[in-house]
């Protein structure tokens, strides 16, 4: 590939574009109808144990795991769960305490 194609990989998105996909990603897998057979839901559940192992919450700080269950309810095994979590902090960010933000 070339050099601008290859700047296109995510992992040379800036931090804005990552969040702008993380929450976006969120709010189309939020409305894809769990009652029916979901593609995209299944595949991302499924990533998640290869990304995080059985439960993404042994990665955050105990800080910010505290912080979280306050409106929400989030099962730790769950990448859709994670998803909506990272869109939820990121909207909400001002409202965190100081030593969380």
């Amino acid at each position: 590939p070339k050099a601008h194609e290859v700047l296109q990989h995510p992992l040379f998105w800036s931090s804005e574009i990552r969040m702008s996909f993380l929450r976006d990603s969120s709010d189309r897998i939020e409305l894809e109808d769990r009652e029916k057979q979901c593609d995209l839901l299944e595949a991302v559940e499924q990533i998640g144990p290869v990304v995080f192992g059985d439960n993404w919450d042994t990665k955050f700080d105990p800080m910010f795991l505290a912080s979280i269950g306050s409106h929400r309810r989030y099962n730790v095994r769950s990448t859709r769960h994670l998803l909506r979590l990272i869109r939820n902090k990121w909207n909400h960010y001002i409202e965190f305490p100081k030593e969380v933000q």
